[in-house]
């Protein structure tokens, strides 16, 4: 049972997701009717999967909910900022409840309490008057009828619906005894008797309903099959038309001619009917005495059966009539959901696989037996492939972190009293699914501060002849072996002048020191360093910066800052695809091999021993370039004789090159990266380990770390050419 309810809670959280993506769509997009139905849709799902696993709380909340959207699809109330407000509260209160379905706290029950009053009040319409600014125009209300209204239904169940236990006749069954009904089976679809297949379903259904129920109510019905159906659910009017002899004629007729019922076709006759014959108050008969029969699949001549009230009093005139439309599309079944705890197993076995890939091809070049070395190459191209396929499995889009940024934006926005304009490209891009994990963070500041430091109240971007509206832009895309994600606002941008007088205020640069404008901005990025005169509840603590530097590192990223005063700051992170397996450069040092990861490498180039002890300034000059190096030999105190010609690797730091000298290359090679443990942690620049296929073990360096470890200003002064 535990596992059920965890799948309904991980269920329950991305139909959340959803909801909140598709209210700032809304918001966005005011007359989007399909974000209404996906609204419509969540809330319903959660009120009946909420209900089935003991979340009561959760099912009654978003009944009350639910009818406010039934209403903005029936065009009887309209869409507003309050409605939406109200129902990203309602959303928050959501998550609050399937946190705690056995004891509800007592705030919480305050604010469900609270919500249910508001959105009580709003359903019932007493706060349409208030709106001052509706995003969307209702459409053209239909005069409230006595509260029978007639509905099309489609139902067709996939072939196979038979096999899992479920009889459609029962679902019929349950669906005419809501009110009066026509029923239509639709069988052309059966084939021969030698091609019948005797655990399918052929047949689909046209329904006629005439209902107090709400579609809400008709969804009910199917909420067990609808990704196994195709559901089409119509209101033809607000008033029953079944009681028109007229009406049941024409239906009648689509029958005989074995045509889909025109859904078009029968409102415009139920307008004309009620028109020239007003129709009486209605009272609902104990409808499962008069239901029809349904029929026998086995019988294709069977005649449909009808069911109508009978009793009828005064009439009341009609003025229009409107559609609404609920669409369930047949599900593909192209995708399945897996725990994540079987895609790390996954990727633990493949990583495993790989590790014995290199220790067999280790063999192979041992025994040098022409057969084992095909079979070897063989495998090593199925490891491969397997790796490949097991990456995109575990690969996550960017975009399912992004609704959380959005609501993020919107709310905080609203809270400083600017107005910000948030777009997204290359949303479909993937990460591996610890770095999309650990990117939630350094998200969140960049954005903040972009609210609250970069883009200006509006007053101060009319001075500067910008747009009423600030934007922040979230743009991600492949290079290489990368994946960049770029913030970009177009704020009033980061003051050089600003930050290095604040750097020398709080002790972090001397007056003497000669800074570049880059190595300036990214000042912003030390422990403790703030530029905002107030501490607000958004930033100027101090520590958000230093958070997303942090974060990025620790999953072998890099942070890049380009400012531009008045005109913007694009805030860039470069990450690696995915950790647990690596692209790696083997090389030695005292015969202790290490791996450097192959993204940072820039250049490789020989150099003599003797060239880096007469160096100046631990700096070299490398295709007429000058840069700086620093001798692992002696950052690792190695005391052993370093052979006469080294290597220097030239890495990509921040915005600028480093040269790491080593002692030799020995060769490229994928690898697996695994954790080197607590007692490790005290050794920053060392990011895992990896075992070799001699079973050997080799380190994996943390280069951004190594370099930030060394003080420059220590440094001898030494200078070489190569």
């Amino acid at each position: 049972m535990n596992d059920l309810i965890n799948s309904f809670l991980e269920e329950a959280n991305e139909l959340i997701i959803d909801l909140e993506d598709s209210l700032l769509t809304l918001e966005e997009i005011p007359n989007d009717k399909d974000a209404v139905h996906r609204v419509f849709r969540v809330m319903h799902t959660l009120k009946g999967s909420g209900g089935m696993f003991g979340f009561n709380a959760v099912s009654d909340f978003t009944h009350h909910l639910e009818s406010i959207y039934y209403k903005i699809r029936s065009g009887e109330l309209i869409v507003t900022k309050e409605i939406l407000t109200l129902t990203l509260k309602s959303v928050d209160l959501l998550k609050e409840l399937l946190k705690s379905p056995d004891k509800i706290p007592d705030n919480v029950q305050l604010n469900y309490t609270s919500l249910v009053n508001e959105i009580k009040s709003v359903s019932s319409g007493k706060k349409k008057k208030e709106t001052k600014e509706p995003i969307v125009q209702a459409e053209a209300k239909e005069e409230i009828s006595n509260g029978i209204a007639t509905y099309y239904i489609h139902f067709e169940p996939n072939a196979e619906i038979l096999q899992n236990g479920t009889n459609p006749l029962y679902l019929i069954d349950e669906l005419t005894a809501l009110g009066s009904s026509y029923v239509i089976v639709n069988t052309q679809k059966i084939p021969e008797i030698d091609e019948l297949k005797i655990d399918n379903c052929y047949v689909s259904w046209e329904i006629i309903l005439a209902t107090k129920a709400e579609v809400g109510d008709i969804m009910d019905v199917f909420i067990f099959v609808e990704d196994e159906s195709n559901i089409d659910i119509q209101k033809l009017s607000s008033f029953n038309l079944l009681q028109y002899p007229e009406f049941e004629n024409a239906i009648k007729d689509f029958e005989n001619k074995k045509l889909l019922i025109n859904t078009i076709q029968l409102q415009n006759l139920g307008k004309k009917l009620i028109a020239e014959q007003p129709p009486i108050i209605e009272v609902q008969t104990n409808t499962l005495e008069e239901k029809a029969r349904v029929d026998n699949i086995d019988n294709k001549e069977d005649t449909p059966k009808k069911t109508t009230d009978s009793q009828e009093s005064k009439p009341k005139e009609a003025k229009a009539s409107s559609t609404n439309r609920v669409t369930k599309s047949t599900n593909s079944f192209s995708t399945i959901r897996v725990s994540s705890k079987k895609i790390e197993t996954l990727m633990n076995l493949v990583s495993e696989m790989v590790t014995s890939q290199a220790r067999l091809n280790l063999l192979a070049e041992e025994i040098k037996k022409p057969e084992l070395t095909d079979a070897v190459e063989n495998l090593e191209k199925l490891t491969r492939q397997l790796r490949d396929n097991a990456f995109e499995i575990s690969l996550i889009p960017i975009e399912s972190m992004l609704t959380r940024f959005k609501r993020l934006i919107r709310d905080l926005s609203a809270e400083v009293n600017k107005e910000v304009n948030f777009t997204a490209e290359g949303i479909d891009t993937e990460l591996d699914k610890t770095i999309i994990e650990n990117l939630s963070d350094p998200l969140l500041h960049i954005f903040r501060n972009a609210i609250d430091h970069g883009i200006e109240d509006s007053k101060t971007r009319k001075s500067k002849g910008k747009p009423k509206v600030g934007s922040i832009k979230l743009k991600a895309f492949y290079s290489g072996t990368n994946v960049y994600i770029q913030i970009t606002d177009d704020g009033g941008g980061i003051n050089p002048e600003i930050i290095r007088t604040k750097a020398i205020k709080k002790g972090l640069i001397s007056s003497n020191d000669k800074l570049s404008r880059n190595e300036i901005i990214n000042l912003i990025t030390l422990p403790g360093f703030s530029t905002a005169e107030k501490i607000s509840d958004i930033s100027g603590r101090g520590v958000g910066m230093d958070v997303v530097k942090r974060n990025i590192q620790k999953i072998q990223g890099e942070l890049l800052i380009d400012s531009t005063l008045n005109v913007g700051t694009t805030f860039t992170l470069k990450l690696p695809l995915t950790l647990s397996i690596i692209d790696g450069l083997i090389v030695n040092i005292d015969k202790t091999p290490y791996i450097i990861p192959i993204p940072v490498i820039n250049k490789i180039r020989p150099v003599s021993h003797t060239k880096i002890t007469k160096a100046f300034n631990n700096t070299m000059v490398i295709d007429s370039e000058q840069i700086p190096f620093i001798y692992l030999r002696q950052h690792f105190n190695v005391d052993s004789k370093a052979p006469d010609k080294e290597m220097v690797i030239v890495v990509n730091y921040e915005n600028q090159r480093m040269g790491i000298i080593i002692d030799n290359v020995e060769k490229q090679a994928q690898v697996v990266v695994k954790s080197i443990g607590k007692q490790f942690h005290q050794h920053d620049i060392i990011s895992g380990a990896s075992i070799m296929g001699n079973g050997q073990v080799a380190l994996v360096l943390d280069t951004n770390k190594i370099i930030n470890s060394i003080d420059k200003t220590k440094n001898s002064t030494k200078n070489i050419a190569l």
